[in-house]
């Protein structure tokens, strides 16, 4: 196996765009920073020089014996080691990040996330602004940023919306109906209930409520992505709760934690071992059904 040798020990916070220089047998790089730093050595006499620079700068390629080409996030500059001239050649719009130190750096941001139950509020618009801003930051500064939306579709609250749009549906055919005492009163479950009508007829009086629910669903999230839309807030990944029970994510998460000894059997109930993790006493976190459990998506720092 080669050894690596250390020529010269240079402390740098994030050296990068190193640049060898045949014309004097040297090799260049930058320290990257808010305002740069560029390094010198000349491999002969081991000299070592630095140069500060005005700004943040990622890349070098050598122009002569006494120039170098700099790449910054505002444009192509040439500096000059014997005059020490910092200037711009040619200008470009600010796009990049001006932090490389995260660079390969992941980050899921989660927001909004709101159950597809209704319309979005003021709240899930203010909720949707912060996050959208959060994961600009996070990308201006190297992150590769996922945008998630995370929402429920296989609780009560999805249930009853079904149901909700059902007793709607059930009134505009004239049928007798006792409307949810829980239910969803919004004028938009009148709303989807006729788009019902309108695309399936009035045959549907005897049918589960899951049929309602799915179209509900389908209808009002539709909604929200167009809230989303004029808001110009996008997202790169939509996830829900019914898809990670059917793709047996949530069993498998479970056998994963019991190999881990998180979680253990006892008189015929499943415990999470909170002791385990520095609480006082651990819980029962389901019986032997399994759908009993809700498990909400993993959160994430930001």
């Amino acid at each position: 196996m080669s050894e690596v040798e250390l020529y010269k020990d240079v402390k740098n916070s994030l050296g990068e765009g190193i640049t060898w220089s045949s014309i004097d047998q040297s090799l260049l790089w930058v320290d990257i920073k808010p305002k740069s730093v560029l390094f010198k050595i000349n491999l002969d006499n081991e000299k070592l020089e630095t140069f500060d620079l005005p700004e943040f700068v990622t890349a070098t390629s050598i122009i002569s014996k006494n120039e170098i080409a700099l790449v910054s996030n505002c444009g192509v500059n040439k500096f000059n080691f014997q005059s020490k001239k910092y200037e711009r050649i040619i200008n470009v719009e600010d796009k990049i990040s001006s932090n490389r130190s995260n660079d390969g750096k992941t980050a899921n941001v989660e927001f909004v996330s709101a159950n597809p139950t209704g319309p979005l509020t003021i709240g899930h618009g203010r909720n949707g602004v912060i996050g959208d801003i959060i994961s600009n930051i996070l990308e201006w500064n190297g992150f590769s940023v996922t945008r998630e939306y995370y929402f429920n579709n296989a609780g009560r609250q999805m249930r009853v919306l079904g149901e909700s749009v059902k007793a709607r549906y059930l009134e505009l055919i004239g049928k007798p109906v006792n409307f949810p005492s829980n239910g969803y009163k919004g004028d938009y479950i009148k709303d989807i209930a006729l788009k019902i009508l309108k695309e399936k007829g009035n045959k549907l009086s005897d049918k589960e409520d899951s049929i309602f629910k799915s179209t509900a669903e389908r209808l009002m999230f539709n909604d929200i992505k167009k809230t989303l839309s004029d808001l110009k807030i996008n997202f790169d990944k939509y996830s829900n709760e019914k898809d990670y029970y059917d793709s047996g994510s949530i069993d498998k998460m479970l056998d994963e934690f019991k190999q881990m000894g998180y979680i253990y059997d006892k008189d015929g109930a499943r415990w999470f071992n909170f002791l385990k993790l520095g609480h006082k006493q651990d819980k029962v976190c389901q019986g032997f059904d399994l759908s009993l459990i809700h498990i909400s998506a993993p959160t994430r720092p930001y």
